[in-house]
C-alpha cells in the first residue's frame, strides 16, 4: 500500500546499510501488459532493487484460482510438474501437479513467453560471478535495464551464434515443453518409464532458471564474450 516514493525510499535506507535489495515479480496477473512488465522491471533495475520474476499459480481456492476470476480475467492456464515432488509409493508412481496461468486477456501466451525468457537472461546476468560487469556499467554510465534487454535482443536474435544461444535456445524450448493442458496429461506422460526415468536424472522437471543459470556458470567466457560485445556495438555511445 505504499506510494512510489515511499517505495524508493525504503529501498535506499536498506542500501545504506549495506543490504540487498530484491523484489519479486509475478506474471500474468490481472491487468498485466508485456509492455507494463518492461516497465515494472525498469523501474526495480533504475532504482538499484534486483528483480525476480515468477508464474502465477492458480491455487485451488485462492481468489485468482476461483471460476469467477478465471472468467473475468481471461486467465488461460497449463499444468507442469513441481521440481523433485514425485516419488514411487507401493510400486505407484505419484506427481505433484501445479496448475499456472500462461496467459491473460491483457496478456497472450507469446508475451508470457517473451517476459519469462528475458527473466532467464536477467537472472543470469544478477549471479554474483557477474557482479564486476555491473559495476562497469554502473562506472562508466549504462544503465542496467537497457543493458540487459540489448543482450536479450542480441541472444535472440536468429543471426546470433555461439554457446549462450544454444542455452538460451534449450531453455526456451524446455519452458514450453515442460507445460501441459491437462493435470492427467502430465501423469500419463511422466508415468511412462523412461519419462520417469529423466526426472529422476533431473533432466526433465527442474527448476529451469536455476538449472540454466548454472550451466551459464560453465560457458562462463563465451557469456564475457557476448556481454563486450554489446557493449561495443549496442551501447558503444
Amino acid at each position: 500500500n505504499w506510494t512510489t516514493n515511499q517505495y524508493i525510499e525504503f529501498t535506499k535506507e536498506i542500501q545504506k546499510r549495506g543490504n540487498p535489495v530484491e523484489s519479486e515479480m509475478i506474471i500474468p496477473l490481472p491487468g498485466e501488459t508485456e509492455e507494463t512488465y518492461f516497465e515494472g522491471v525498469k523501474f526495480l533495475m533504475d532504482n538499484n532493487v534486483k528483480a525476480a520474476t515468477f508464474t502465477l499459480m492458480m491455487l485451488s481456492g485462492a481468489e485468482l484460482g476461483k471460476d469467477e476470476a478465471i472468467k473475468k480475467h481471461g486467465l488461460k492456464s497449463k499444468f507442469r510438474v513441481l521440481p523433485k515432488q514425485f516419488g514411487e509409493y507401493d510400486k505407484e508412481k505419484i506427481f505433484e501437479v501445479e496448475e499456472i496461468c500462461v496467459g491473460t486477456n491483457t496478456m497472450n501466451f507469446q508475451s508470457y513467453l517473451k517476459c519469462r525468457n528475458y527473466n532467464f537472461i536477467l537472472q543470469l546476468l544478477s549471479h554474483g560471478v557477474f557482479r564486476p560487469v555491473y559495476k562497469l556499467t554502473q562506472k562508466i554510465g549504462i544503465s542496467w535495464f537497457n543493458f540487459s534487454k540489448e543482450l536479450a535482443d542480441v541472444v535472440q536474435n536468429e543471426n546470433f551464434k555461439g554457446k549462450l544461444k544454444d542455452l538460451y535456445n534449450d531453455f526456451c524450448r524446455e519452458s514450453h515443453d515442460e507445460l501441459f493442458d491437462s493435470k492427467e496429461e502430465v501423469i500419463k506422460f511422466y508415468s511412462e518409464q523412461k519419462n520417469y526415468d529423466s526426472l529422476l536424472k533431473g533432466e526433465m522437471g527442474a527448476n529451469l532458471l536455476a538449472k540454466y543459470t548454472a550451466k551459464g556458470l560453465l560457458i562462463y567466457d563465451d557469456i564475457l564474450t557476448s556481454i563486450f560485445y554489446v557493449m561495443r556495438n549496442k551501447l558503444d555511445k
